[in-house]
């Protein structure tokens, strides 16, 4: 197992969420590294939905996340396209949300 893939790790929760621990190994400057939290928050939406294929991603880091436990909050917004939202609050904060379309099969 890889260092990303050891810190990219998610524990679900009772409400349908994952908890996160950030590690501080992807800090750069004030924060962790947006393409890490990018990837944090793919991850949870690809266990969440069951699938391992995204159409596309976009990411808004809204404060620097910071390093330490943080929860994934998921939402399935459309099942037929796969629409997705994350959010990964930190204590008192949003540090990031994420819109994202997978790719679904027709029935």
């Amino acid at each position: 197992m890889n260092e990303f893939h050891t810190d990219t790790r998610l524990e679900e929760t009772r409400t349908g969420g994952y908890r996160v621990d950030v590690s501080d190994r992807w800090s750069v400057g004030a924060g962790a590294n947006g393409g890490y939290l990018a990837g944090l928050l793919a991850k949870g939406l690809l266990t969440a939905t069951g699938r391992g294929d995204l159409r596309s991603l976009t990411v808004h880091c809204l404060a620097p996340g910071t390093p330490g436990m943080a929860e994934l909050q998921t939402g399935i917004l459309r099942r037929t396209l796969g629409h997705g939202d994350r959010r990964q609050p930190q204590p008192g904060r949003q540090a990031a949300r994420r819109g994202s379309r997978r790719a679904g099969g027709r029935s």
